[in-house]
């Protein structure tokens, strides 16, 4: 098949349509990275060479076939997957940017040949579909992907990338729920799973690379051989989406600083947000924060909160908002105003232990109730970090966590915008969240 571009276009064109339609999966099988047997004739299979060149040269042929609409959707969204597996497990990362112009030139949405290059929805569909699965071991999968191009200099449309992490997030997150309400089970060796990852149908994973081919050199760590469980692997999953944010945005010199109101930072934040909505799974191995370095789990955190303050800086405003000056109350002033009661004040002294336990009952019912879902999504995400703040104990993680408040609050103003909207609540959050009691 390789070798169609010298044969009659005439002919040969007609020949291939009619065999892609009643034997697609002869046409299929001969554009894999690994090809069937009677597939592997002349070229670079007649020659000695590394495993790097196999895949250049077989990338080649594949994109060779594209000015003759060989290539359709269907072919694209079927194959793809397995070249960039084949280039994850079997490309050492100082022997990408030998694929780089072959794939810039495949992926470039302005000078892409294939007949639907044009529709991002179509080109990243075999990527796409695998964030509508819940598993993190396929999320992971095409993060790696992601990865892979991105380190290629490859654009990916800012906002396709953002709907396929939020899409994500939302399905992990339901990972997230079953394990923390199923069984707790027994730390052991033996109660881990032989078959650690559920793949999609299709999937290139237990693909056998082709007889006589050059030994593997470029061993890949899998997520299944460091993490005990699938749940443990969402928020390094988390990082990796955070991190293909920022490499893009710098990549293709996306505005900075364009503030909370427009479609892109509305995207980051729900995608923060989603992120914070249901507690990450990890196993802590230490005991106090002189052993957090060697806490995978402290790492993974920390590292998630100085990406997101890094995502933070980047588009919310530039310059902070400027503070008016007030004078400093008095200390007994301040003594007697943080004594008074939050939500209501007291109407009278209480002096039994029934009255006191009404008292408090009261209190919690008077505490405003508000429906999060219902407020615009900076005051979504500036309560998801309130939350976190008080679960927060590592002290790299806390001071990250900061600095994201630090510019969702005084740089993006998210709090002045809406005080007049929703006053109870601003004072609601501030005095449960972070007034000393």
């Amino acid at each position: 098949m390789k070798h169609c571009q010298y044969f009659d276009t005439s002919y040969v064109c007609d020949w291939l349509d009619e065999v892609a339609k009643t034997h697609f999966e002869v046409i299929v099988s001969c554009l894999l990275p690994h090809p069937v047997e009677y597939a592997r004739v002349g070229g670079f299979w007649d020659t000695l060479c590394s495993r790097t060149v196999q895949i250049k040269e077989g990338l080649n042929c594949f994109f060779c076939l594209v000015p003759y609409d060989v290539i359709t959707f269907e072919i694209w969204d079927y194959v793809m997957p397995y070249w960039l597996e084949a280039i994850r497990t079997e490309v050492p990362s100082e022997d990408l940017h030998h694929l780089k112009v072959l794939l810039n030139k495949s992926f470039d949405m302005d000078l892409c040949p294939l007949p639907f290059g044009t529709d991002s929805d179509k080109m990243y569909h075999f990527i796409s579909e695998r964030f509508d699965d819940s598993s993190a071991y396929v999320q992971e999968q095409a993060l790696q992907w992601l990865q892979i191009l991105s380190t290629l200099d490859i654009y990916l449309p800012i906002h396709m990338l953002l709907s396929m992490f939020i899409s994500g997030v939302q399905n992990m997150t339901e990972l997230l729920k079953q394990q923390s309400t199923a069984e707790p089970e027994s730390p052991t060796k033996e109660s881990k799973p032989s078959q650690p990852r559920s793949f999609p149908q299709n999937s290139p994973e237990e693909e056998c690379p082709p007889p006589l081919s050059p030994a593997k050199s470029h061993v890949v760590v899998e997520a299944f051989e460091i993490y005990d469980r699938e749940t443990e692997l969402v928020l390094p999953c988390y990082i990796m989406m955070l991190d293909l944010i920022l490499k893009q945005l710098e990549l293709q010199n996306f505005p900075k600083y364009l503030g909370l109101y427009n479609e892109t930072s509305r995207q980051i934040m729900q995608l923060l947000t989603l992120m914070l909505g249901t507690r990450w799974d990890g196993t802590h191995i230490c005991s106090d924060e002189q052993q957090a370095n060697s806490c995978m789990f402290c790492q993974n955190t920390a590292l998630w909160h100085q990406v997101t303050s890094q995502v933070m800086q980047n588009f919310c405003p530039l310059s902070q908002v400027k503070i008016p000056t007030k004078e400093i109350p008095r200390v007994d002033e301040s003594k007697r105003l943080s004594t008074t009661p939050t939500c209501m004040s007291r109407k009278s002294s209480v002096t039994s232990n029934d009255d006191v336990e009404s008292t408090a009952g009261e209190k919690e019912e008077e505490c405003p109730g508000f429906d999060m879902t219902s407020m615009p999504l900076h005051l979504q995400l500036h309560h998801a970090f309130l939350q976190e703040l008080e679960n927060t104990k590592d002290t790299d993680a806390g001071f990250a966590l900061l600095t994201s408040m630090k510019y969702l609050i005084l740089n993006g103003e998210c709090l002045n915008y809406t005080v007049t909207q929703f006053p109870e609540y601003v004072k609601f959050s501030l005095s449960k969240y972070l007034i000393p009691k």
